[in-house]
């Protein structure tokens, strides 16, 4: 295509002053190949990066969910603890126990009396 356009440009520019621009085009040209290469490079980079975003996300959401899945084990632990919590004391040769067990399944809960009061 340069050089389509230096001959339609023949009668309206010297030789020299053709040979200039057909290296000024040329130089364009180049520096068009060289700009389109770094858009290339930095897409390339871009895609890297949001890939690395995304799997630092990910990881993120999965220690969210390890942590969320510790955090309801230790709250159930502690539900079970503090609804187990007795209170021992002697009182003429007898044991009271004071207890609150609404989570707790009443069978276990019947049986750790039973334990308690030593029937089993």
């Amino acid at each position: 295509m340069t050089a389509l356009c230096c001959v339609r440009m023949k009668g309206l520019f010297t030789s020299t002053e053709l040979s200039d621009l057909s290296s000024c085009v040329q130089m364009a040209a180049e520096e068009v190949e060289r700009l389109r290469s770094q858009l290339k490079e930095r897409e390339e980079q871009v895609h890297r990066a949001a890939q690395a975003g995304l799997d630092l996300l990910n990881q993120q959401m999965e220690l969210q969910s390890r942590l969320d899945e510790q955090r309801v084990e230790m709250t159930d632990a502690l539900e079970v603890t503090s609804h187990l919590t007795v209170r021992f004391s002697d009182v003429e040769g007898s044991v009271s126990v004071n207890t609150v067990a609404s989570s707790v399944q009443t069978s276990h809960f019947q049986i750790v009396l039973l334990l308690i009061q030593g029937k089993v």
